[in-house]
């Protein structure tokens, strides 16, 4: 009985940890793809009510069909947006970081990073939509700058959404780069050149992704053109 009492203990704490041990904050829901359909740099090409027509700049890998599509293509095979895609997005006052006056001010000729999920033939906002400037997500510059969470968005956005581990100590926040060097503070920065550490350590992950793409086509070419000759020859004999 007392064995008994004591499994259906262990039983409840499971289930009301389990939930917590899931969740995530909308930023940590946005860099992991949670509950979202795509992540997209986008400029906003036209307006209509509460409609926006958005061109798009950049697809982040955390979309849902991200699965090799890194490694196959240059050309985002495989994924549900490509660069220079058009879409619809509507729903702005439900933008989880933006108050209603913030978000009519979404307008043409703007850009923005935008988490988004699909709803028949238009996108809603998912986790947030954040101002920035720039053409391609290395030169992206978020226009807001005023707490931690954005010295963290900022590294994930230039990393290509390569770079997504950030913890953080109150007013404080630290990146650990994928490399697996040691925590870097990103927010405050110490001085100029802690700042310009960061941007090498970016820029240093930027050419890595960029390196294992192109390795990774050149193996997939070579097999390809190794499979065609294998078997023009097995035809021919």
């Amino acid at each position: 009985m007392n064995r008994n009492i004591f499994f259906l203990i262990v039983i409840f704490c499971v289930l009301l940890v389990a939930p917590t041990a899931y969740a995530c904050d909308p930023l940590g829901c946005m860099f992991g793809g949670s509950k979202q359909d795509a992540l997209i740099l986008g400029e906003i090409m036209s307006e209509s009510g509460d409609l926006r027509t958005v061109k798009v700049i950049f697809v982040f890998p955390e979309n849902p069909a991200k699965a090799l599509s890194e490694f196959v293509s240059l050309k985002n095979l495989g994924r549900t947006l490509k660069e220079g895609d058009q879409i619809v997005v509507t729903g702005l006052q439900r933008v989880v970081n933006l108050t209603d006056e913030e978000a009519k001010l979404i307008t043409t000729g703007k850009k923005y990073l935008m988490s988004l999920n699909k709803k028949d033939d238009f996108y809603v906002p998912s986790w947030g939509i954040y101002e920035i400037t720039g053409t391609t997500y290395e030169n992206a510059r978020l226009v807001e700058t005023r707490f931690s969470d954005y010295s963290a968005l900022q590294i994930f956005i230039n990393s290509g959404g390569i770079e997504r581990e950030f913890y953080f100590d109150g007013d404080t926040a630290f990146w650990r780069p994928s490399d697996g060097g040691e925590a870097v503070q990103i927010y405050p920065i110490i001085n100029q050149a802690e700042s310009k550490k960061i941007e090498d350590k970016i820029f240093q992950s930027v050419q890595r992704k960029k390196n294992i793409i192109l390795y990774s086509q050149i193996i997939i070419v070579t097999l390809a053109i190794v499979g065609v000759s294998v078997f023009a020859l097995r035809k021919k004999n």
